[in-house]
């Protein structure tokens, strides 16, 4: 019996986390944070899927089941690679998966897939490692595509911020969320954008006094008196929590 697979329910976020990603509930993220759902990720116009860190597969998109030559992802989801495709390319992703997990970097790689009856595809796959809530890894996200398909898929994953470096730097990734409230944690991240009150005010739907108190709140919880001390205040704890 297998054991219990990953949750990859469709309306869990994915995000970037290290150099890989995680995924999240949607009531866990703060609003302001650019997110996707895997269902939407399950629309991109190329193979999207999660397998676990012993290579069965947890989840995939419709694509990746046509490309394992199966009807319904439920044919697929608790099988390993050598129920499709030939030894030789379920050893190639194994180790590439291993690779990836190991080194915790994101790799990309073009090879061709051959399944049991022969068909056989060429393409170019990026894999991620892919972390627990307790920052384990437990498998590998990945995305891949045929040849004719490499600018539009990689302008769209650009575009979910899957090809640039996570950044680091994010308060609601911080132990700000221990001292603050989710709306004065939102108003900091604006603030540190360089964005007023009032703009902090139209993007949260909320009013201009409203704002201003949430932020003379936060004034008060970190001792500053300025806007300017403020944004001081929150780099420098920004930079000791990252070494």
């Amino acid at each position: 019996m297998r054991s219990k697979l990953p949750d990859t329910s469709l309306e869990l976020i994915l995000q970037r986390h290290r150099e890989g990603v995680i995924l999240k509930k949607p009531d866990s993220l703060s609003k302001m944070q650019t997110t996707h759902s895997i269902y939407q990720l399950f629309k991109l116009p190329c193979n999207v899927y999660f397998d676990r860190y012993d290579h069965v597969a947890v989840n995939m998109n419709e694509l990746s089941v046509k490309t394992c030559g199966c009807d319904s992802a439920q044919d697929i989801i608790g099988h390993s690679g050598l129920d499709f495709f030939t030894n030789e390319t379920t050893i190639i992703g194994a180790r590439n998966q291993v690779e990836v997990m190991k080194t915790e970097k994101v790799k990309i790689i073009q090879d061709t897939l051959m399944r049991h009856d022969e068909a056989s595809y060429s393409y170019v796959c990026i894999s991620y490692p892919w972390y627990s809530e307790d920052n384990k890894i437990i498998g590998v996200f990945g995305c891949s595509f045929p040849q004719h398909a490499i600018a539009d898929s990689l302008t769209q994953l650009y575009q979910l911020g899957l090809l640039s470096k996570p950044k680091n730097n994010r308060i609601g990734n911080s132990s700000f969320d221990q001292h603050f409230t989710a709306r004065e944690t939102q108003c900091i991240e604006y603030t540190m954008q360089g964005k007023s009150t009032k703009e902090i005010a139209k993007i949260l739907c909320l009013s201009h006094r409203t704002v201003e108190h949430y932020i003379e709140n936060i004034k008060a919880k970190m001792n500053v008196k300025t806007k300017a001390e403020l944004m001081a205040k929150v780099n420098e704890w920004l930079t000791s929590e990252q070494n």
